[in-house]
């Protein structure tokens, strides 16, 4: 039985009107509000619509800025230029903005909008995420994100609910896990803020629980955590296409 609780139902009004445009999830401004809707800190941030101006939009964020480009067609931003960071004013926003849509690549996609957010403090990059596996259920990955996702290869993995101790545990057999401890000028992280990032999305009460049955993919990448605090940079949410919801095997107390 899934408990119906306001995040959940936020939840499925977007996963719903993705659907229904034909997606395979949600925006990554919707899908880090529907993160943010289970506990997962995410950064400062404003949608701003194609026609809307973009200075007036952002006035009241605080530079350094991070300005993204919202669209269906662009998964891998980094790939397609529709990223730029350490944007340092308004005016810079603005000029940046006009400089992307002039990218040959992006001539031709399909345009959402732009998220621009505050941009978070250099910190260690981690990853969490999981899928919905077919036997087991929600499954939680946590390890080491950015850009060495895919070289190191160092991650762990959990069947949820997980708690607090399955995290620590699934941190201390990383085979970078002093890199938690600080290296090269990065803070030493404050666990207990990537437990708690954890625990929103693979707790008994966290996204991938909750959201089971709706979804198959979530992936937070990169986790920027540091000595004080813990950031979603980056969320993604793969959902279900209509028809193939499935029932809940989380296993978690409802």
């Amino acid at each position: 039985m899934i408990r119906t609780t306001s995040a959940r139902d936020a939840a499925l009004s977007v996963l719903t009107r993705a659907d229904d445009e034909g997606r395979i999830g949600p925006n990554e401004y919707d899908a880090k509000q529907i993160a943010a809707e289970f506990g997962l800190p995410i950064p400062r941030g404003v949608f701003v619509p194609p026609h809307q101006d973009i200075r007036t939009a952002a006035a009241e964020l605080a530079p350094p800025l991070v300005l993204k480009l919202m669209s269906p067609d662009v998964v891998h931003k980094t790939e397609f230029r529709a990223v730029r960071l350490g944007i340092p004013d308004i005016e810079t926003l603005a000029e940046t903005r006009d400089a992307m849509l002039a990218e040959p690549q992006l001539a031709s996609v399909r345009l959402d909008g732009f998220l621009v957010e505050e941009m978070a403090e250099a910190s260690t990059e981690l990853v969490i995420g999981g899928k919905i596996d077919d036997s087991f259920g929600p499954v939680l990955m946590l390890g080491v994100g950015g850009i060495f996702l895919e070289v190191l290869d160092d991650v762990a993995f959990r069947i949820c609910p997980v708690t607090s101790t399955d995290i620590l545990g699934m941190l201390d057999g990383l085979r970078a896990r002093r890199l938690l401890d600080g290296y090269r000028g990065l803070p030493p992280v404050d666990l207990s803020k990537v437990v708690a990032a954890a625990l929103a999305l693979g707790g008994a009460e966290g996204l991938l629980c909750e959201l089971a049955d709706v979804i198959s993919e979530v992936d937070v990448n990169p986790l920027m955590v540091g000595s004080t605090s813990a950031v979603a940079a980056d969320v993604r949410i793969l959902g279900r296409p209509s028809g193939t919801a499935t029932e809940d095997t989380s296993g978690a107390s409802r």
